[in-house]
């Protein structure tokens, strides 16, 4: 079977988006031209308003974290996106129990709502001067973006347009036992779903370069954005109507984006290398659940996730800024298993 399909979609801002109270945070920048040794020569500090007399005499901001303004913004307009899909199933008559799919997408966002990353608006005024990400610095009267007066504009707005395209793949495939002569032992039962990122490409601002986040992280990035995950699952579905699973989620490497050599990921020091964060290797996490009848009314459920206990990955926040502006505890935990191994158990009862 062949498939495939166009959609068009209108997002307007919602209400958290235009409204929400304008507020001073932090963002985790580097001030290359702050310091009594700026690492930044004058005539790029000069973009980002730093006068000559300021030059040598700008307090730095706390730990790499610098004023910001945070919050909604009147002006938004509404998204748009187009998507395409085209895919096929297969189930092929020779292999029984075998079922097959590949969906290929395309999706372009444009007037994206959202944030300019902090660190891009910072660099990318630095070193080219851009009046759009300049915007977005604001020095106070000595020329520091650490106080009430000077801070970097975070607050919502219409970005340029994010492109992602990839290849979704499934796989399911059932295995009656007794067709291999062990009879009375019930099936196996394989599936797998996966996602293979082809890009994730996002402009800042519409006709002006872009950069691609797949298989990346980091400071303009965010959270790691693997180019291929997937969730496997092995069953044995026995004549007793017990059930045994065996899953593997797996969540491909990344590597971070300031060490990339694109210009838009220079991010707090034009130059600088992450060399501490430099990769996050592939993870592996294995689950283990059985559900098992009871009394016939009853079905008992019972599970280790995260079987081997295996750790996060640990991120240096302190170098460059890369896990503290996204992150949480020092890795991410909405990726990422940050519990460990756990141990479930339920009941369930039927009347």
């Amino acid at each position: 079977m062949f498939r495939g399909g166009y959609n068009r979609a209108v997002r307007a801002p919602n209400v958290q988006e235009l409204f929400a109270a304008t507020s001073r945070s932090t963002v985790s920048v580097t001030d290359s031209c702050a310091g009594n040794a700026p690492t930044a020569p004058l005539t790029q500090c000069a973009n980002t308003g730093v006068t000559a007399a300021q030059y040598g005499r700008i307090a730095d901001c706390t730990s790499n974290f610098c004023s910001a303004l945070v919050g909604g913004n009147l002006a938004l307009k509404p998204e748009t996106a187009d998507t395409f899909t085209a895919g096929m199933v297969l189930t092929p008559r020779n292999i029984p129990g075998l079922s097959l799919s590949l969906d290929y997408y395309d999706i372009k966002v444009s007037n994206l709502i959202g944030t300019v990353p902090a660190a891009l608006a910072f660099s990318q005024c630095l070193t080219n001067g851009s009046p759009f990400y300049c915007s977005f610095i604001k020095r106070d009267a000595t020329g520091s973006l650490a106080t009430t007066g000077g801070y970097i504009v975070n607050t919502n707005v219409n970005t340029g347009f994010l492109h992602t395209a990839g290849l979704d793949v499934a796989a399911a495939y059932r295995l009656d036992l007794d067709r291999l002569g062990a009879r009375h032992l019930g099936a196996l039962a394989l599936s797998m779903n996966g996602t293979w990122n082809r890009k994730q490409q996002v402009s800042p601002l519409p006709g002006q370069p872009s950069y691609d986040c797949s298989g990346l992280y980091g400071p303009t990035c965010g959270v790691p954005t693997p180019t291929w995950r997937h969730n496997a699952r092995l069953s044995w579905e026995t004549p007793w109507q017990a059930t045994l699973s065996l899953s593997w989620r797996y969540i491909g490497s990344s590597t971070v984006d300031i060490n990339s050599g694109n210009p838009a990921f220079s991010g707090v020091t034009a130059g600088a290398k992450d060399l501490a964060d430099a990769r996050i290797a592939a993870y592996s996490y294995f689950d283990l659940a059985a559900s098992v009848p009871v009394m016939h009314r009853f079905t008992l459920r019972m599970g280790v996730t995260n079987l081997f206990d295996k750790d996060p990955p640990l991120l240096d926040s302190n170098n460059l800024g890369v896990a503290s502006q996204y992150g949480n505890a020092n890795t991410f935990p909405g990726l990422y298993d940050v519990l460990g191994r756990t141990l479930f158990a339920g009941l369930t009862a039927k009347f």
